[in-house]
């Protein structure tokens, strides 16, 4: 059998890939198998065109990985910034209204938009593998769902509707939070430019690690700090010091409208009430009354405090600034001291300091009211006379019903007073907003010229005429 490709020379064998006969110089043994030069030729240049594909195929691959992990590293930081806008303006506004927060304003800020970014990271790696094992899973149920039909789709429909989402969310949150994302986030660079994710050395991946444990020490740190803040507000409110303003419950400002001076003065102001008269006097600021009745709110405001304190007497001042409404209760064993007329008296006095917006110093004129009232009542007093009058709902804090004139005070010209809870000022004007001409710091007799309105003029600043509000003076018999 002579040679397919050289007619004058005998063939050595058959290729057995086209079954042409082919001499030594045109026949190879590869791997056992005869093939022949031309076929050898084909089988090379398919291997090469096999080797382009593959090369062309990881090229198109590394391209739409670069392409996929710059369109994630935008996605996070869109993530960023839309959590840190969210969470700067939710601790502006909460700083704004003067709403107290339950972890430090910088971990809000810097910690909260951290969290959301990290569980962003988070869900891009965990989430693909969990769609693969519940695919999985299904496969794996496929059989069973045909013997046992309803009850498998009832399975499968409380998986879906708990754990179909909880679990991945979960894990992103753990494997985010604590240095997963940092990882992530590195990982998607180093692809976004151009390099393989598993391309890392030694250094990188140390430096991966030191990374995350920074990462999870300060998270940890900021924890106990917050945790910390956390246990001591709790414990001081639980457990404060006996003779603490806080453990004896004067002062509850939850409008956020006292200042430290004003809070200092009303925990002296009733503190000594405390003592002299065994009358717990306890003030309420709200934000918000939320269409609850200021009168029920501070009949149980008083309740409570009168079966707290069972062996003192009880008054509560409720103000809710933002809903312009305020009311004095007066608890048992009063007797006839504490009446409407009273309380009106009291409203009266604080009702410039209201409309002024002068909250705090309307609380220090409705609390030494209260003081004078006590004070003016005879030895060994009892009965029972709720105080029961408050101010509607009105934008300058009017007074209803009117104010009996005759229950008021009236002063003649050069009549003497004492100051009788200093300090006490003196104003230019007969106003809570005019300015302080003097200080009054101790219990002294004053000259009192006459009463105008809710103050009485006197000349005790040095021989200047000015103004003392009436609740601070006590006339001589």
């Amino acid at each position: 059998m002579k040679c397919f490709y050289h007619p004058d020379k005998d063939g050595v064998g058959i290729c057995q890939q086209c079954g042409k006969s082919a001499c030594r110089d045109c026949i190879e043994d590869i791997g056992g198998a005869m093939l022949c030069n031309s076929c050898l030729a084909r089988e090379a240049t398919a291997q090469e065109e096999l080797a382009q594909a593959e090369e062309q195929r990881q090229v198109l691959e590394l391209d739409n990985l670069r392409r996929q992990a710059s369109r994630r590293i935008r996605w996070s930081y869109i993530v960023a910034a839309v959590a840190a806008v969210f969470y700067s303006g939710f601790a502006f506004m909460a700083a704004s209204e003067k709403v107290a927060l339950a972890v430090p304003w910088f971990l809000l800020v810097f910690g909260g938009p951290y969290v959301i970014w990290s569980i962003y990271w988070g869900l891009v790696w965990c989430w693909p593998k969990w769609r693969r094992f519940v695919r999985s899973f299904r496969r794996g149920l496929s059989g069973w769902i045909l013997i046992a039909r309803p009850f498998i789709w009832l399975m499968l429909l409380i998986f879906y509707l708990t754990l179909y989402f909880s679990i991945p969310l979960a894990a992103a949150v753990y494997y985010g939070v604590f240095g997963g994302g940092v990882y992530q986030f590195r990982k998607h660079l180093r692809l976004a430019s151009g390099q393989e994710a598993s391309s890392s050395t030694p250094a990188s991946r140390r430096r991966n690690r030191i990374i995350a444990a920074a990462v999870a020490v300060v998270l940890l740190l900021l924890f106990l700090l917050n945790a910390w803040q956390v246990y001591r507000q709790f414990t001081g409110r639980l457990a404060p010091s006996k003779n603490s303003a806080a453990s004896l419950g004067y002062i509850s400002d939850d409008a956020h409208v006292l200042d430290a001076g004003t809070t200092a003065t009303l925990n002296q102001l009733c503190a000594e009430a405390s003592e002299t008269s065994n009358t717990q006097i306890s003030t309420y600021t709200l934000a918000k009354l939320d269409g609850r009745n200021i009168q029920g709110l501070a009949q149980g405001l008083l309740q409570r405090r009168s079966g707290e304190l069972g062996g003192k007497r009880n008054v509560v001042i409720v103000l809710a600034p933002n809903d312009r409404a305020w009311r004095i209760e007066f608890g048992s064993g009063f007797g006839s001291t504490a009446t409407n007329e009273t309380v009106q008296d009291i409203g009266n006095g604080a009702r410039p300091s209201l409309r002024a917006g002068n909250y705090g110093g309307a609380l220090l004129i409705m609390v030494r009211g209260v003081v004078a009232t006590l004070e003016k009542e005879p030895q060994g007093n009892a009965g029972v006379a709720p105080g029961l009058q408050s101010s509607p709902s009105s934008p300058d804090f009017p007074n209803s019903p009117a104010s009996n004139p005759d229950s008021k005070p009236v002063a003649s010209a050069n009549k003497s007073a004492m100051v009788f809870d200093p300090p006490s000022n003196v104003r230019t004007a007969p106003s809570a907003a005019s300015g302080i001409l003097c200080t009054v710091t101790t219990k002294t007799p004053i000259s009192i010229l006459g009463p105008e309105g809710d103050w009485y003029k006197t000349d005790t600043c040095s021989g200047k005429l000015g103004y003392i509000h009436r609740s601070q003076v006590r006339f001589r018999n």
